[in-house]
């Protein structure tokens, strides 16, 4: 069956969903093409994110003040930050809310490349210590909020995810 049969015309019509991609990804992805191709009456927002989390989690600030999306989609690294932009509801596919320790454990450290074209033409990108020591900290904020957002936020779990498990984690908070 055609992926195509499934679409809802009207699913989200006049709503803006932004989409927060995972690490090493770009907001040109099959995830948000199949988001456009499902919900075409939806506007969907996927920005390329800085390796940076510091620089992410400014631009999707910046992002979630000037374009007030309904709907908030992360995904793995992008679930993580997602989980942090309160006051909007937010469904977070696998978030990688230990992203340091995954890399770490993943050989995640050096030169990675992007699996997306980006727009800002970059292929690849390095992974140093200091890095992980910001998604440490990033990633430390996780949460701070949970119990005034019980409602808004929803995981989804892979059961297949060799790489990120953080399912115990999540109920812990929601």
């Amino acid at each position: 069956m055609e992926l195509y049969e499934y679409a809802r015309p009207t699913l989200m019509a006049g709503k803006k969903i932004l989409y927060v991609h995972g690490f090493a990804s770009s907001g040109r992805n099959g995830s948000v093409r199949t988001l456009r191709l499902l919900m075409p009456q939806a506007e969907v927002i996927a920005p390329d994110l800085p390796v940076e989390p510091f620089e992410a989690m400014e631009l999707l600030r910046n992002m979630l003040a000037s374009e007030k999306p309904d709907l908030i989609i992360g995904t793995s690294m992008g679930a993580m930050y997602a989980e942090m932009l309160y006051g909007v509801d937010r469904i977070l596919v696998n978030p990688a809310f230990q992203l340091a320790d995954t890399l770490l454990k993943n050989n995640g450290l050096g030169r990675q490349e992007y699996h997306n074209p980006r727009q800002d033409g970059e292929t690849s990108f390095l992974v140093t210590k200091t890095l992980l020591e910001h998604f440490r900290e990033i990633s430390s904020h996780c949460f701070e909020r949970a119990a005034e957002d019980q409602d808004k936020v929803f995981g989804l779990y892979g059961i297949h995810d060799t790489l990120v498990h953080t399912f115990d984690l999540f109920c812990e908070h929601y």
